[in-house]
């Protein structure tokens, strides 16, 4: 199969999914409409999934730097405000962001 048709089976079922679609259905569906069986069917779900996940951490990867920006800068306000207490909980944001 190509390229190209993987991915438009993908889309498929991932557009059935985003509908609202069980997993299930949506691989039924896949199924019946591409003349494959179930279980290649659950294959389509579970790769949309792994994109999906794949996304997820991509985004939440952007949005933490974001978050990290953003407290950096709430930081410098407060300092030059000598906003000592303000300063511990961004500092304590920004240890939190970092895992430390």
């Amino acid at each position: 199969m190509s390229r190209k048709k993987l991915e438009d089976r993908l889309a498929e079922v991932e557009r059935l999914l985003a509908e609202g679609h069980p997993p299930s259905a949506a691989a039924r569906a896949a199924s019946n409409k591409y003349g494959v069986g179930l279980r290649q069917g659950q294959r389509y779900v579970a790769r949309v999934f792994e994109r999906w996940q794949k996304d997820n951490e991509e985004l939440r990867a952007h949005r933490r730097d974001l978050v990290r920006y953003s407290a950096q800068h709430l930081y410098g306000q407060c300092f030059e405000r000598e906003q000592w207490r303000a300063c511990a909980k961004v500092l304590a944001l920004l240890c939190k962001i970092d895992g430390v």
